[in-house]
């Protein structure tokens, strides 16, 4: 349970709380219900991805094999390849669930053949 304070914002309680039980009748307004993030649906976030790469025929494959075993939803792609530098950026548009499932497809599409650089564009 949630105590509103004056000036400290919300402190948690548990709900067999002595200090709620002696609550003021008039400062029972103040309660509200709160739940731990655990406990509440998942959360999505859409995050654009940069990924830099000499290029090469099955680069593209090879990154949305990756989203797709992470079992991300692509909302969004954008290639570009430059024949003067032989390098390929690309931009996906990806729905993730954590920043530990982020870290984890950025550390993947690192580790793939001829990228240069991959990050979060913020």
């Amino acid at each position: 349970v949630g105590f509103i304070t004056r000036g400290r914002g919300v402190s948690v309680h548990r709900s067999d709380c002595g200090t709620l039980k002696n609550l003021q009748e008039q400062d029972r307004a103040r309660l509200v219900e709160v739940a731990w993030a655990e406990q509440l649906a998942e959360a999505i976030y859409p995050v654009d991805i940069r990924v830099v790469a000499s290029d090469r025929k099955g680069l593209l494959r090879d990154v949305s094999s990756i989203l797709t075993n992470e079992e991300v939803d692509v909302i969004g792609v954008s290639t570009q390849s430059n024949r003067k530098t032989d390098q390929a950026n690309m931009r996906f548009t990806v729905e993730v669930v954590s920043m530990r499932q982020l870290s984890r497809i950025l550390e993947k599409i690192s580790q793939l053949p001829d990228v240069l650089e991959v990050h979060r564009l913020i």
